[in-house]
């Protein structure tokens, strides 16, 4: 009968072995579902364990039944023979029995009192423990989708400022590529204006040359005819006003210019600033970039190993389960059993009745014997019990003290758990909190980039205008030089008259001259002949030559000291032109840095307006492509075509500055 019972309390030792291991190993794990895979066990162990407490309950109580039976039939079997000692063995039974039924009743009710209520509240604390549990489940579950959507919102931001950076290094790279073919275009454009410059600097010199060539020519030829040259010069005075007027224009401008250029270099000054501010925005954007790096590998690590706890508890649980299912079996298998035994309990009651009816007129010799033999089984029999119903309340002591052991172990876990996830969370937040922080400030410097990149923007489009208005003045003034020009083309054609008039002239007074000649020779001929009178005549007619000789030597030391004059003035000239060659040379430099200043300034701002002031530049390089193109550019045609147009006009433009300084010195 004892046998099943021995086998179930192995069992619930078992039972106790394998919550045990279960409670070592997730101490071991630590992981978030500590107490959900140790509810089903740990419910199913307390329901064996309350089951298997009624069970108890329910044989003692049948033994006790048994017992109180025994007593009851026992005196009625009388026996002359040994009534003492059946007495003796009465007394013992009889108080045996008493004592052993208060025991059972004494004891049947302490165990339900303290069972029965227990069992209750213990469940209602398990319900409100898995209640609380699922939640956290559910909070966990919860707060592992938000750390998942945050971090596929961080992916999306990592991902669209990769984006942005990509962008901006494409732009950059466009940039440089720009720059750089505008530096070449400078340097070819610098030696193209060098080389322009030193063939004008030859072409000056062979000008000067051949003018002093053709002065000292035409010292020679006209130093006797010089009666037109005052209106020429008076028209060559008026023309050096012109030009002066003209260089004063063109000085305002070099002022204009240097003012531009200057702002310029303030302008690139502050470009480069604005550069440098970008290359510290990409490295605030790659340190960026390495802390979500970092921030994501961390998080990674830590999702990864919360995965394999997850899933090392779930192992787990699935495990608990198999053994619970196990553990199920087996308690139906002993509720078929204790079934088994109520049904023979009630067998041996029913048989029990009919022997008590049946054995009424035996002996009291085999009644005592019997009686004896049954008392001394009882007694054993219940001992027995006594001993494997502490050796049970022992172990359920053990077994409660294992389960209060492990409540705190997972409630130590839970904690461990809560403060790793909110320690998990904060560290995010804060990734957070430092990543728009960091895209404030970005974003704060991009709009004052920004905002520095329109002011630059509106300056450039100023100096744009201003270029244009003085590359519309220059136009005007190439337009009054070619008119200069044509005027003092049609001077030299004047004069070139005015020099075949004087070679007529000297052609007439070499005639004049033989005549005077000839005229002398007769003279002396004639005084031999002619009277005192024709004498007279012939003096008279002799000092008018003479008169006129003195006067014709008057006129050519006049016109020496004209010439003489004429030759300081060229001199003058001459160092005027170096200080004009000077002064365009600056020019030319001013140009190419202002002009350098602006093609840059122009690039750098293309790829931020998608290229619209491209066209302005090079309108500006068109009209006007360098310094040098625009000094050149109107006289290289003329060279070309009309090479004795531009001597005769800087041999003018000579003249006009020896008349004024000899006006100056009169």
């Amino acid at each position: 009968m004892f046998t099943p019972l021995l086998q179930a309390w192995k069992r619930t030792l078992v039972l106790v072995d394998l919550i045990h291991s279960l409670l070592t190993h997730l101490q071991q794990s630590q992981g978030q579902y500590i107490y959900s895979c140790i509810h089903e066990p740990i419910k199913a162990y307390h329901l064996l364990l309350y089951k298997y407490e009624r069970l108890v309950l329910f044989i003692h109580l049948i033994f006790s039944v048994l017992n109180r039976a025994s007593t009851i039939q026992v005196p009625s079997r009388k026996s002359p023979k040994t009534s003492p000692t059946a007495r003796q063995i009465k007394t013992p039974g009889s108080s045996s029995e008493p004592v052993s039924a208060p025991s059972n009743k004494d004891r049947s009710p302490k165990v339900i009192e303290r069972k029965t209520p227990r069992s209750p509240i213990s469940e209602k604390k398990r319900q409100i423990k898995a209640s609380d549990s699922k939640s956290q489940i559910v909070q966990l579950q919860e707060d592992l989708k938000l750390t998942k959507d945050k971090l596929i919102s961080s992916e999306l931001l990592k991902a669209q400022a990769e984006v942005e950076a990509e962008e901006a290094k494409k732009q950059l790279s466009a940039m440089t590529t720009k720059l750089q073919d505008t530096e070449k275009q400078l340097v070819g454009n610098s030696n193209m204006e060098e080389s322009g410059v030193r063939e004008l600097c030859k072409v000056s010199q062979d000008r000067d040359r051949a003018c002093k060539s053709e002065i000292e020519a035409a010292q020679k030829q006209h130093s006797e005819g010089s009666a037109e040259l005052p209106a020429a010069l008076n028209e060559i005075y008026v023309l050096k006003k012109q030009l002066d007027a003209e260089a004063e224009s063109g000085g305002e401008q070099c002022h204009s210019a240097g003012s531009a250029a200057d702002e310029l270099q303030i302008l690139r000054s502050q470009h480069e600033k604005s550069v440098a501010v970008v290359d510290k925005l990409e490295d605030e954007l790659t340190d960026c970039k390495k802390s979500e790096t970092q921030s994501l590998t961390s998080n990674q690590s830590q999702l990864d190993a919360a995965w394999e706890k997850d899933r090392s508890l779930k192992l787990d649980i699935l495990n608990a389960r198999t053994e619970y299912e196990t553990l199920a079996s087996e308690l139906e298998e002993s509720k078929a059993k204790v079934m088994a035994l109520e049904m023979l309990v009630s067998k041996l009651q029913s048989e029990l009745v009919t022997c008590s009816d049946g054995e009424g007129g035996m002996n009291e010799r085999s009644s005592g014997d019997t009686g004896h033999y049954l008392e001394n089984a009882e007694n054993q029999e219940t001992e027995k019990l006594k001993l494997e119903i502490v050796n049970l309340k022992y172990e359920d002591c053990k077994l409660r003290a294992a389960l209060e052991a492990a409540e705190m172990r997972c409630q130590e876990v839970r904690i461990q758990s809560t403060l790793e996830t909110t320690s998990v969370y904060e560290q995010a937040e804060s990734a957070k909190l430092d990543f728009k922080s960091k895209e404030a400030e970005l974003e704060a410097q991009l709009q004052r980039a920004n905002s520095d990149i329109k002011e630059l923007q509106a300056k450039l489009a100023e100096k744009e205008n201003r270029l244009q208005t003085y590359a519309e003045q220059e136009l005007l003034n190439n337009g009054q030089k070619r008119q200069l020009e044509l005027h003092l083309a049609a001077l030299q054609e004047t004069l070139f008259k005015k020099e075949n008039l004087l070679q007529a002239t000297e052609k007439e007074n070499g005639i004049l001259k033989g005549e005077v000649r000839k005229w002398e020779m007769e003279k002396s001929r004639a005084i031999d002949e002619f009277d005192g009178d024709t004498v007279a005549k012939a003096r008279v007619a002799d000092q008018k030559a003479v008169r006129k000789t003195e006067y014709v030597s008057e006129e050519s030391d006049k016109n020496s000291k004209r010439t003489a004059r004429v030759m300081e003035q060229l001199d003058a000239a001459q160092a005027a032109n170096a200080e004009l060659e000077s002064e365009l040379r600056k020019l030319k430099v001013q140009s190419d840095q202002w002009r350098k200043a602006a093609e840059a300034a122009a690039a750098m701002l293309t790829s931020g307006n998608n290229g619209k002031y491209i066209d302005r530049t090079g309108s500006l390089d068109s009209s006007y492509h360098t310094l040098g193109g625009r000094i050149s550019s109107p006289f290289s045609d003329d060279l070309n075509d009309e090479p004795a147009k531009k001597k005769n006009g800087n041999m003018l433009k000579k003249i006009g500055g020896l008349w004024k300084k000899g006006q100056n010195q009169k």
